[in-house]
C-alpha cells in the first residue's frame, strides 16, 4: 500500500511521488489536516495527517511536529 505525496495542501495537487508503507520521512509544517513533509531522497510534498503514523503507531502529533532551525545573526 503507497499513498500520495502532492506539491500543495489538496487533493486537487499534483502527485510529486508515492510513499510506500513504512518509508520514514520528516515533517515540519502542518496545514489543514495535511503535513509538509521531506521525503528520504530530499524532495518536498503535502501528505494527509491521517495517512501517517509515527513509530509507535500513533497518529502524528502537532507537538511533535519538528520546529524550523533557529535563525543565527551574523555579525
Amino acid at each position: 500500500k503507497s499513498v500520495n505525496v502532492r506539491e500543495s495542501a489538496s487533493t486537487r495537487a499534483s502527485t510529486v511521488a508515492r510513499l510506500a508503507r513504512g518509508a520514514r520521512l520528516t515533517s515540519f509544517e502542518e496545514k489543514d489536516g495535511w503535513l509538509h513533509v521531506k521525503l528520504p531522497d530530499t524532495r518536498l510534498g503535502w501528505i494527509r495527517k491521517d495517512l501517517l503514523r509515527q513509530d509507535d503507531g500513533r497518529p502524528p502529533d502537532r507537538r511533535e511536529v519538528l520546529p524550523p532551525p533557529p535563525v543565527v545573526p551574523l555579525s
